[in-house]
C-alpha cells in the first residue's frame, strides 16, 4: 500500500520511480520554512495575548520556543517541531484557552500543521478533537 500526502510541489526534482524508493526523515520545504518560521513567530505572539496561569503558559512558551529553535537549525526536523506543537495545543486544551477566545491561536496551529506536511497529521487531528 503507498500513500502520498501531496499539497502543494515546488520541486528542483522531481522522482518517478518505478520500483521501490525509500525516503528517511521528516522533511520541511525549503520554499516552505519561512513561511513555517513566520507562522511560529504569529503563534508565540497570539498565545502571549491569552490569559493563561503562570504554570502553563510557561510550559506553551518553553513548548513554542523548542519548536522554533529546531525551526531555526540547519536542517529543521518536522516530526521534532509537531511534537512540541502537539504538547503546546495539549496544554492550552487543558488550560480551557482554546475553546475560550483562541480562534487565532487555533488557526495558526492549523496552519503550521499543514505546512508540516505529514508530520503535523496528528497535529490536525488534535486541533479537529476540541
Amino acid at each position: 500500500m503507498t500513500t502520498f500526502n501531496i499539497r502543494e510541489q515546488h520541486a528542483a526534482s522531481i522522482n518517478n520511480v518505478g520500483g521501490d524508493m525509500v525516503v528517511e526523515g521528516n522533511f520541511v520545504s525549503v520554499g516552505s520554512l519561512g513561511e513555517l518560521r513566520g507562522e511560529l513567530t504569529r503563534l508565540v505572539a497570539e498565545v502571549g495575548r491569552l490569559e493563561l496561569p503562570a504554570g502553563q503558559r510557561d510550559a506553551v512558551e518553553s513548548e513554542l520556543a523548542g519548536a522554533e529553535a529546531e525551526a531555526a537549525a540547519p536542517e529543521p526536523d518536522a516530526g521534532g517541531i509537531a511534537r512540541r506543537l502537539e504538547q503546546a495545543t495539549a496544554i492550552l486544551r487543558d488550560a480551557g484557552a482554546v475553546v475560550g477566545g483562541g480562534t487565532a491561536v487555533v488557526q495558526s496551529l492549523q496552519r503550521l500543521g499543514e505546512l508540516l506536511g505529514p508530520a503535523g497529521h496528528t497535529l490536525l487531528a488534535l486541533l479537529s478533537a476540541i
